[in-house]
């Protein structure tokens, strides 16, 4: 290739951004420096709608639909390239008979096809045969890439999942190929992958809606995902497709062990039962290192959320309980914040002595502090912040302390003093206040092109 660049030849080559990023390590740049020069990136997001058009006439032209179907769809085409939606790939399977052959033409069912590209991809899938499903799964539980000719080893589990033979998923790995699946190649030899990435997305989704399948989901999902949309049994979230038995607590745990550490916090805090947050915190003891520092107010926190749910499944550390609830005294006395009073699940962590004797720094510390505590907000203040709701929480704040300490005395003339003081904090605020300049954005005045594209699908149907 160097000597024929050298002569003069020209060379175009083209790769998804993420194959690139993949093929780089293996890539010997020196032997080739134009390699690494010669590169334009482009971002399908950002196409001009004549590039849209063009693109998506060359995919239904060129593609396999009957002369009907294309006459059928032609109306809706220029629009279809103005939309921000717009995708080639989702221009490429609106020109496969495989893939929308038997969809609706009309103008709101192609507009759906193109906003919501995925579930028209999941009906696809649902609609193929078990022994095509079972192929699509040997890549999906493979890590999105297994090696061809593949090993009964790895097409086994789909197969016994699906109910097929091997030899009917080897078939259908050769049918798929072009469609929903690639036979692709590398260094090592030929792999099957997806065509394109959302098929395995999809797919991801599909097995998600069966409770049979949870084993293959949760050998394929992406790990991000997992942690969105499964939850452990017992648990309850709006919306979670996949519930987890205890059966598959080490498949799920080893899935999610390489994620940050504040996704495991956040799944532990709300799908995770005491078995499988006590399999996960073995696997990822680091996740409780976020327990030693709250933000206020700390029922906003979700590391509380954290502490607390550890705490009611009985796995919270003694050391991480008593940084809790130190967290909690300080912010009541230090930011009045009344976390532990407005939520029960935080209280509920002190003893009734302990209850008193914060009660008890409050009347004598906080009540006694409210003007440190208005200049300390004060001095917080941004001047491009509006004033009108600045104390607000602080004064929200007050009143329930108050409330709380009702039985104990009067301790009204403390929300008086701290709206005195407010009232002359925000004076001076208002002499300072600086709003920010508008970011609006101009309204566009500029009118559909569709009718400009016409001409451009004038013999699409030919």
């Amino acid at each position: 290739m160097q000597a024929a660049v050298a002569s003069g030849a020209r060379f175009l080559m083209t790769s998804r951004d993420y194959i690139w990023q993949a093929a780089r390590s293996d890539l010997k740049f020196q032997a080739l420096p134009i390699l690494s020069k010669s590169q334009v990136v482009i971002n399908v997001h950002e196409l001009s709608t004549q590039e849209k058009a063009q693109i998506l006439y060359n995919h239904v032209k060129l593609g396999d639909q009957s002369p009907t179907f294309r006459a059928q769809i032609k109306p809706a085409l220029p629009e279809i390239a103005e939309r921000k939606d717009f995708l080639p790939e989702t221009a490429r399977r609106l020109g496969s008979s495989f893939f929308a052959g038997s969809m609706n033409t009309s103008r709101d069912s192609l507009l759906k096809f193109f906003a919501e590209p995925e579930q028209f991809l999941l009906e696809k899938i649902t609609n193929l045969s078990t022994d095509c499903r079972a192929a699509i799964a040997v890549v999906f539980m493979n890590g999105d890439q297994v090696r061809s000719p593949v090993s009964e080893k790895d097409i086994a589990p789909a197969a016994t999942a699906f109910g097929v033979t091997i030899g009917s998923v080897r078939e259908q790995l050769v049918a798929l190929n072009g469609s929903l699946l690639l036979l692709s190649a590398d260094d090592h030899g030929q792999f099957w992958t997806y065509k394109h990435p959302t098929v395995g997305d999809a797919f991801a989704h599909y097995v998600a809606q069966n409770a049979e399948l949870v084993d293959i989901y949760l050998r394929g999902a992406k790990p991000d995902s997992i942690a969105r949309e499964v939850v452990c049994a017992g648990c309850v979230v709006a919306g979670a497709p996949v519930i987890v038995p205890d059966s598959l607590h080490d498949l799920l745990a080893k899935r999610l062990s390489s994620l940050e550490d504040y996704q495991i916090a956040s799944f532990l805090s709300y799908r995770s039962n005491k078995s499988f947050s006590l399999l996960m915190l073995e696997k990822r003891p680091d996740v409780l290192d976020r327990l030693r520092h709250y933000h206020v107010p700390i029922k906003d926190d979700t590391d509380a959320d954290l502490a607390i749910k550890l705490h009611d499944q009985g796995l919270l550390p003694s050391e991480h309980l008593q940084k809790l609830k130190s967290a909690l005294e300080n912010a009541a006395i230090e930011y009045a914040d009344a976390s532990l009073l407005q939520e029960p699940r935080l209280g509920a962590l002190f003893t009734e002595d302990e209850r008193e004797a914060l009660m008890d720094r409050i009347e004598t510390e906080l009540f006694q502090s409210v003007d440190d505590q208005i200049r300390r907000l004060r001095g917080e203040w941004d001047a491009d912040t509006p004033p009108d709701e600045y104390f607000d929480l602080f004064e929200s704040a007050l009143k329930i302390f108050v409330s709380a300490l009702s039985c104990r005395g009067d301790y009204s003339g403390v929300l008086r003093a701290a709206s005195d003081g407010i009232s002359r904090a925000l004076g001076d605020m208002y002499d300072d206040y600086q709003p920010s300049p508008s970011t609006t954005a101009p309204t566009s005045s500029s009118t559909p092109q569709h009718a400009a594209l016409s001409s451009l699908f004038r013999d699409i149907d030919e």
